[in-house]
């Protein structure tokens, strides 16, 4: 969980930022738009998606 929550804001705020700029400047710039802005959002779902499937699996496996 530590390993994931701080890349996971800083991923989430980039994404913000980039969605801002996109906004206000127009700025549509290959690093600011396109694959960079939905990895910003979807690297820290995918991981929270996994850490939450791990704990389901060892709660699973502990009730065994």
């Amino acid at each position: 969980m530590a390993a994931l929550v701080g890349p996971a804001c800083f991923l989430v705020g980039a994404g913000v930022v980039h969605v801002i700029a996109i906004m206000r400047e127009r700025n549509f710039a290959p690093g600011n738009a396109g694959a960079v802005l939905y990895t910003d959002f979807l690297v820290p779902l995918i991981g929270f998606a996994l850490l939450w499937v791990a704990y389901r699996a060892q709660k699973l496996l502990v009730a065994r």
